[in-house]
C-alpha cells in the first residue's frame, strides 16, 4: 500500500509513497492506493476517496501548472534571462515582478 496526499478542493494528488505522510486536514486528505498513480492523470473523488480519471479541463490544468512551474524555475535558475529582466525592467521604468511576468509568458508560448 502506498499513501498520498491530495489537496480537499480539487482532488488533485500532491506526492505519495510507502510512508505516512503528514499534511494539513483543513487543506489536504490522505488515501491509500495499492500502487502508485500518475497525479497527472488520476485524481481522488473527495466524496467517495476513491480514486478517477482526471477530466479534460483538470488535465489542461494541471499542465498549464506544470509550464508556469518550470518556467519559473528556468527564470530564476538562467542567470542570462534574469539579467535580461532586470535591464529590462530598468530600461523601460517597469518593475521587476511585471517584467518577469511577461518574459515567463513569452517563454511560456516558445
Amino acid at each position: 500500500m502506498v499513501n498520498w496526499v491530495y489537496e480537499l478542493a480539487t482532488g488533485t494528488l500532491i506526492s505519495g509513497g510507502p510512508y505516512n505522510p503528514s499534511c494539513n486536514p483543513a487543506t489536504h486528505g490522505i488515501v491509500s492506493l495499492s500502487e502508485n498513480p500518475n497525479p497527472r492523470l488520476r485524481r481522488v473523488d473527495t466524496a467517495t476517496r476513491l480514486i478517477r480519471d482526471a477530466t479534460p479541463d483538470e488535465l489542461t490544468a494541471y499542465d498549464a501548472a506544470e509550464l508556469d512551474t518550470r518556467m519559473k524555475s528556468r527564470f530564476n535558475g538562467d542567470k542570462l534571462v534574469k539579467a535580461l529582466a532586470i535591464w529590462c525592467a530598468q530600461k523601460f521604468n517597469v518593475p521587476l515582478a511585471t517584467a518577469q511576468q511577461e518574459i515567463v509568458a513569452i517563454l511560456k508560448a516558445l
